[in-house]
């Protein structure tokens, strides 16, 4: 644990992470995101005042379908910290199935994930998603936090 820390303290400094996180993501366990829906769009950049569009911080993204094409309802996660904060996600067998179809079809596309209709982070689909397990990765730390409110057990 100690070595961990260590270990932890020094990388945090090259990547410049803040030093918060070791302390928060040591030893994280696996929860469960009950009552959590997010829905999932594939999405262009679009003009503002579209009102067809999710709005992201100041960009407007049109949504391709009318509908999400995946849904994930109370799945595992455990927050990490790598290079930048991230969650891992674990998902079912069905659920997995249905995210590697669509991955393989809207390849870098980018992909909303909607949160009682507001958009939480919209990354490009850089490879097919196969695994029942997988990792978000967040450039913006308020974004992260706000996905982790988001399905934190109340």
């Amino acid at each position: 644990m100690k070595r961990y820390f260590i270990m932890y303290t020094i990388v945090s400094i090259f990547v410049k992470l803040p030093f918060v996180h070791a302390k928060e993501f040591l030893n994280q366990e696996v929860k469960v995101a009950k009552g959590t829906v997010f829905e999932f769009y594939p999405v262009k950049s679009s003009k503002s005042g579209n009102g067809d569009c999710f709005e992201y911080g100041k960009e407007c993204l049109l949504p391709l379908t009318k509908r999400p094409i995946f849904t994930f309802k109370d799945f595992e996660y455990q927050k990490y910290v790598e290079e930048k904060p991230g969650i891992r996600i674990t998902v079912s067998e069905d659920e997995s199935r249905d995210m590697e179809k669509f991955t393989r079809k809207y390849i870098n596309t980018r992909l909303a994930l909607v949160y009682n209709g507001k958009v939480v982070h919209a990354p490009l689909i850089r490879d097919v998603v196969s695994a029942n397990k997988f990792e978000m990765s967040f450039c913006n730390e308020n974004k992260f936090r706000e996905v982790l409110k988001s399905i934190e057990p109340k």
